[in-house]
């Protein structure tokens, strides 16, 4: 998420409400995920990326047991590209979900 999502978040919150608003995002927080499964099993690398989810929870439980309280380095070497979900479209689904009165 950057910065150009929280502007769209704020905007969204004068628009709609703060209620409006926080449902809205719950469910954007839902589509992105969906989407971002979607988009890694289109790139068939669904076992990669639990490998490496895998390992990185790993070096994290090494570091927290060690006392530091630094995240693991993220390392994107096999990065096949499209690996982004565009949070902003989330965002609008879940506005209009919102808006229109589906939940």
């Amino acid at each position: 998420m950057g910065a150009g999502d929280v502007k769209l978040m704020s905007m969204m919150g004068f628009c709609m409400g703060v209620r409006n608003v926080l449902t809205a995002v719950a469910v954007a927080v839902a589509v992105a995920a969906l989407m971002g499964l979607m988009q890694t099993l289109r790139a068939g690398g669904i076992w990669a990326r639990l490998r490496y989810l895998w390992e990185y929870l790993r070096l994290l439980a090494v570091n927290v047991r060690l006392g530091n309280p630094a995240l693991p380095d993220y390392h994107r070497e096999n990065a096949r590209g499209g690996e982004r979900v565009h949070f902003a479209v989330a965002l609008f689904v879940g506005g209009i979900v919102t808006m229109g009165g589906y939940i």
